[in-house]
């Protein structure tokens, strides 16, 4: 075997330092690979081979994690080719590439389905070649970016509006309490002039309030009164039935009253013997049917209301109580028709 001359081996270094000119002095292309480390390391080493036999100069840079604003947002101008490969997601590796101009980028979506194996990684590089090749040859690819940017920068949607500033609500109000129906138990004492004398006497009440409308229902005893003339009088005692209907208004913590009604006087009259010559006849029960109007008005005490109440009663027929004299009967009392009353009560409230 002959030495190599000097003159052979300059020349052999010669043409070795032309073509790492040559490739020096290739078009630029910015590879940014993203992704966990390992996978990286692997694909770095499969992407040197292929991409070192064409006229590029080659400027890689790795990213943990790829921002896609940085493909659809030029941050330089000049002649140098984009490539991105993002390893991120575990089943699918994404490709971008972009020319000089940033006008239009290829996206290219590649299934992991092997765990990016030896094979897959030489199908990744085969890829990323045959795109940077039709990019240095001028070929149109891609899409443009705004339809890139709309692809993968979907527009976020609008803040909602901000809340309305809270008004302060305006008070209500207070609504008045509204009656139920209630029936209220009661006691009262009553008086009437009757032919000249005041006859009275207590009894019994039983109410119903229902908002602001009333019921009334009364048993009043009468005591006994006696009534003389010249020679005949007449001793009376009775029961009084009455039941009235109306208003029961509530003004502030005073309830007014205002019905109107019927009901009956059952009066005993016993006619007895004053003067000489008088003989009375005996005793007998009379029943006289009445009208009846009143107004009242009552205030809350203590758990119970009490009440004053007055008006007037008119008697339907004509009464009057006779007595037998010479065996001819004689009118003894005639009472008013038109009489007035008035009492006092106590009820539940």
């Amino acid at each position: 075997m002959k030495p190599i001359s000097l003159r052979a081996f300059l020349l052999f270094f010669g043409l070795l330092l032309g073509a790492r000119a040559v490739r020096a002095g290739g078009r630029p292309v910015e590879l940014v690979l993203a992704g966990p480390a390992a996978r990286l390391d692997a694909v770095e080493t499969t992407l040197s081979e292929p991409l070192g036999r064409l006229p590029i100069e080659l400027r890689s840079s790795r990213l943990e994690a790829l921002d896609v604003r940085s493909v659809v947002e030029p941050n330089s101008r000049g002649d140098a080719l984009h490539v991105w490969v993002d390893l991120g997601a575990e089943t699918q590796a994404t490709l971008y590439f972009t020319d000089a101009s940033w006008e239009r980028i290829l996206i290219r979506r590649f299934p992991l389905a092997k765990g990016l194996d030896e094979v897959e990684r030489e199908e990744l590089a085969q890829i990323v070649r045959s795109a940077v090749e039709a990019l240095l040859g001028g070929a149109k690819i891609g899409i443009s970016r705004e339809d890139a940017k709309a692809e993968l920068l979907p527009e976020e949607p609008p803040p909602p509006p901000p809340a309305p500033t809270p008004v302060a609500p305006v008070p209500k109000p207070p609504v008045p309490k509204q009656d139920t129906w209630r029936l209220l138990p009661g006691a009262l004492y009553e008086a009437t002039p009757y032919a000249g004398a005041l006859w009275q006497g207590p009894g019994f009440s039983l109410d119903l309030d229902a908002n602001g409308f009333g019921a009334r229902a009364m048993l009043g005893y009468r005591a006994p009164i006696l009534l003389e003339g010249d020679q005949l009088g007449v001793r009376l005692q009775g029961l009084t039935l009455r039941a009235l209907a109306g208003f029961a208004p509530r003004v502030g913590r005073l309830r007014l009253r205002a019905g109107a009604g019927g009901g009956l006087d059952v009066t005993h009259v016993e006619p007895r013997r004053v003067g000489p010559g008088g003989q009375p006849s005996d005793s007998f029960w009379d029943l006289v049917p009445v009208a009846r109007a009143e107004v009242g008005a009552g205030w809350p005490l203590g758990g119970v209301e009490l009440g004053l109440h007055g008006g007037i009663e008119g008697d339907w027929v004509a009464t009057r109580h006779v007595a037998e004299r010479g065996g001819r009967e004689r009118t003894v009392v005639e009472a008013s028709r038109l009489r007035p009353f008035f009492g006092l009560g106590v009820r539940a409230e």
